[in-house]
């Protein structure tokens, strides 16, 4: 049996940040019109195969219209034994409210990656 538990609640640094493009689709001061972009770097700790590793990863996406992005992800699990790969494309919509919290909806598939893997 492989047990995996989730690096979420030991994640040591996690930073996002929204560039907005220079496209002339691109409203002023909303990061989810077409023509921005989103890019997120993790940093963090998780639990497999009884190693303990760490976790780096990278992601961006791209609105092709407004509320609508299409990105990527990949994780790189090292400093154990197998190292463990994720990468995911993704699709997300962000809702256009008046609220400062907007409600999202995505889709994604996972597809991971474990070299050296000795069972």
């Amino acid at each position: 049996m492989v047990y995996m538990k989730n690096a979420t609640l030991t994640v040591l640094f996690t930073a996002l940040l929204a560039f907005q493009a220079t496209s002339a689709e691109a409203s002023a001061g909303d990061a989810f019109s077409a023509g921005s972009a989103r890019f997120t770097v993790i940093v963090g700790s998780g639990y497999a195969f009884n190693n303990n590793y760490l976790i780096i990863g990278v992601g961006a996406a791209y609105f092709v219209a407004n509320g609508l992005d299409l990105g990527l992800d990949l994780e790189s699990w090292t400093s154990g034994n197998p190292r463990i790969t994720k990468i995911s494309p993704r699709l997300d919509y962000v809702f256009s409210t008046d609220w400062a919290l907007r409600p999202y909806i995505g889709a994604f598939y996972r597809r991971t990656l474990i070299e050296g893997l000795m069972i």
